[in-house]
């Protein structure tokens, strides 16, 4: 099925007689205007036989991707997985903060949405961490993922730690030279 950013696959398969609905998002990409290095090749795992490499986005564009949804939908967000994903990113990756500044502007300025660079966004609120819609629904993602076991709280805040550096760099018109450190969960200046 077509989406506003790509396609939409489903896939039925059995596991013996269990029946498995795989989903598959595939992005048409961004163009690749003075952004170099967006993609690289993925090693995906298969059963039988060599790894085959797929051509995939970096991290910074799936992160910059996600970033602009939560930015967008703020407390209207129904995706909880967006805010989990960049949890889980956070502490496992090393980030380029200069490359996820550059596909932020990138993003922001090719869906029009340049007006939402502010100070003071409500995505970096303290309100928003407890926003009641927003904790329900985190609470609901949760019962439906038993192995997720962190509150809301502790994700937004990690998530508004992670990108306030970030977005105040654009906001600032200036470079943003730092690397993320995932085991120190910081920006460390390169």
């Amino acid at each position: 099925r077509k989406t506003n950013i790509g396609f939409k696959f489903f896939i039925d398969g059995f596991l013996g007689r269990m029946r498995i609905v795989v989903q598959i998002d595939v992005s048409e990409g961004y163009e690749n205007q003075n952004l170099p290095n967006i993609e690289k090749f993925i090693e995906y795992p298969v059963i039988t036989g060599e790894n085959i490499p797929i051509r995939g986005e970096i991290l910074e564009v799936l992160i910059a991707d996600k970033f602009e949804g939560m930015i967008t939908r703020t407390v209207h967000n129904t995706r909880m997985k967006d805010y989990y994903d960049i949890f889980n990113i956070v502490k496992k990756k090393q980030i380029d903060g200069e490359k996820l500044r550059e596909f932020l502007i990138y993003i922001f300025k090719k869906k029009e949405l340049t007006d939402r660079i502010i100070e003071n966004h409500k995505y970096f609120s303290e309100e928003i961490v407890s926003d009641d819609r927003l904790v329900n629904n985190w609470n609901s993602f949760k019962e439906r993922n038993p192995q997720i076991i962190e509150d809301f709280e502790l994700v937004m805040k990690r998530n508004q730690e992670f990108f306030r550096p970030v977005f105040n760099s654009i906001i600032k018109g200036k470079k943003f030279l730092f690397k993320w450190n995932s085991q120190e969960l910081k920006w460390i200046r390169n």
